[in-house]
């Protein structure tokens, strides 16, 4: 123990046994003890504050601003804690769904197997279960996904993507999703391609060309742009589908957050796609801008700096 704190325990103690004595002699004893701790911590307060003043003199401009930075610290942790429990409840809500529907099958399945009944009748209810398992299982890639953008460092190594050849695989399988039923067009600028990570992009495109096929009725038509600007590359998906009410659209990329719920479920969405392309684009220092108005479609457009484009020289003839 140091000598200074051998003198404020010295200092303590005393002032302990005058209050004890005090009292002793005055018959309250508990009320003394009470207000010799009271005046113990005051003192010492008042000490805090008066070297303070000789520290940073009258000016307590900094202890205002170090309060403020921490009631703005309490409400951040305040918004987080909430959605973090958002988060749960909605991940819940969603797989409790399909797993009520698989277990309802299930145990019918198990008393028509004890009562030895055939189980060829079961051939489409057991295709709905395959179907709600890979729903589940779809659910589960995404919140994986969104766990590790949000985990990851930002420093990784990039990599020369080719974005128009992954943007025309993309619309091929979006075409084979919709059966015929839209008219896909691309709109790509040759040889602009991106620094970033292939994985992540691809997450960000296909998420948001399978968007415009599943939400958009059949005979829409949908068309993807990629062109260059001085103010970088730009990413775009338009359709002439319903369109989404303004209120909703600053909510769109939060997880599971759905315009039409019942609409949603029954095109297979996991209700993540738009959180994951958000938080892909942070990493990538892009952002996603949304237009749209009711009864004239949508437009979701990615914005990537110019640091993050490349256009490639055309090869010599």
């Amino acid at each position: 123990m140091t000598g200074a704190w051998r003198k404020e325990a010295a200092l303590a103690l005393s002032w302990l046994a005058v209050a004890v004595i005090a009292g002793f002699l005055l018959g309250r004893i508990f009320e003394a003890l009470f207000l010799a701790v009271m005046v113990y911590f005051a003192w010492h307060l008042a000490n805090a504050v008066l070297l303070y003043r000789r520290l940073h003199g009258a000016n307590f401009a900094q202890a205002s601003r170090a309060w403020g930075l921490w009631g703005d610290i309490q409400r951040e942790l305040t918004r987080l804690e909430q959605t973090r429990r958002d988060f749960v409840s909605n991940a819940s809500h969603e797989l409790r769904t399909p797993l009520t529907v698989l277990r309802g099958y299930l145990d019918l399945i198990h008393e028509d197997a004890l009562a030895g009944k055939s189980l060829k009748s079961w051939q489409e209810p057991l295709g709905d279960m395959r179907l709600q398992t890979v729903r589940m299982e779809d659910i589960v890639n995404d919140m994986l996904t969104l766990a590790r953008l949000e985990s990851e460092s930002t420093r990784a190594e990039w990599e020369q993507v080719d974005v128009p050849a992954l943007l025309e695989r993309i619309a091929r399988q979006a075409d084979s999703l919709s059966g015929g039923r839209h008219h896909i067009r691309l709109d790509v600028t040759p040889r602009l391609y991106l620094r970033g990570q292939p994985n992540e992009l691809q997450s960000i495109f296909s998420n948001l060309i399978i968007n415009a096929v599943r939400h958009t009725p059949p005979g829409s038509k949908i068309t993807v742009t990629w062109t260059h600007s001085g103010e970088g590359a730009r990413f775009a998906v338009s359709d002439n589908g319903p369109g989404i009410p303004a209120s909703d659209i600053p909510r769109l990329t939060e997880r599971f957050y759905r315009v039409d719920v019942g609409r949603s479920r029954a095109s297979g969405g996991t209700g993540l796609g738009l959180a994951i392309v958000k938080h892909a684009l942070d990493r990538h220092q892009s952002r996603l801008e949304i237009e749209s108005a009711m009864g004239a479609g949508t437009t979701f457009s990615c914005l990537f700096p110019p640091r993050r484009t490349l256009l490639q020289e055309r090869p010599n003839a």
